[in-house]
């Protein structure tokens, strides 16, 4: 059994550069973050490879700030947002000295809120071989957030996709959640949380629900 998607390690690979990139990585980026609305940039970005059937985003060093700016669906009077939601088999290579974290005062009442969120949670199949690695930081930032529920990856309908060797940090809820999308109940089945390291979430490290076969492998926490 495989989990994540190799098709999308064999396709495209797209660089982003942070606002506060190298002026090399600059140069050689194909779409250069200026701390202005950086989630578009990151969802034309992964856009751009769903176009291509799949494919990598690798972030240079440097701090993104986004907001949580895309709605996904309504359930139970909450609202479901996300930065950057992932259609199906795509990689984001998140190395070291890289911090994807939200911006100051984005968090809003009534609202689930994802850095990453699966992008079809309501269709029959949801998203699959999603990939996200490398030993960067998601950062909740919930110092500077003062409502919502929020969290850094969300697998919604997911399947066959894994985190790797990731940091969360500072999220008002969770790092990262497992579960079923609450309109048609679509189960998320075969991901893999791995090698992550989990400090300063308020709810639970890891909040899997109504999900199967799914694994946990090798993480820790501050607490």
């Amino acid at each position: 059994m495989t989990y994540g998607a190799k098709q999308a390690t064999r396709a495209a690979t797209l660089v982003v550069a942070p606002p506060n990139a190298s002026a090399l990585a600059r140069r050689q980026a194909d779409y250069i973050c200026d701390g202005v609305q950086d989630e578009a940039k990151l969802v034309a970005a992964v856009n751009r490879l769903e176009a291509l059937g799949g494919g990598t985003l690798t972030f240079a060093e440097g701090i993104i700030n986004v907001s949580p700016n895309s709605f996904l669906y309504s359930a139970g009077g909450v609202d479901v947002y996300a930065a950057v939601p992932l259609p199906s088999n795509i990689g984001l290579h998140i190395p070291p000295g890289t911090t994807i974290r939200f911006a100051d005062g984005v968090g809003q009442a009534l609202r689930q809120q994802s850095i990453f969120h699966t992008k079809y949670p309501t269709s029959v199949a949801g998203s699959t071989g999603l990939v996200i690695w490398g030993g960067g930081l998601l950062d909740g930032n919930k110092a500077n957030q003062a409502a919502g529920t929020m969290d850094g990856v969300h697998w919604d309908n997911a399947h066959f996709c894994r985190v790797e060797g990731m940091f969360f940090q500072d999220f008002r809820n969770w790092g990262h959640c497992i579960d079923q999308e609450d309109v048609l109940y679509q189960r998320s089945t075969f991901c893999i949380v791995s090698q992550c390291h989990f400090s300063g979430i308020v709810g639970e490290n890891i909040y899997i629900d109504d999900s199967d076969e799914n694994q946990v492998l090798f993480c820790t926490s501050d607490g």
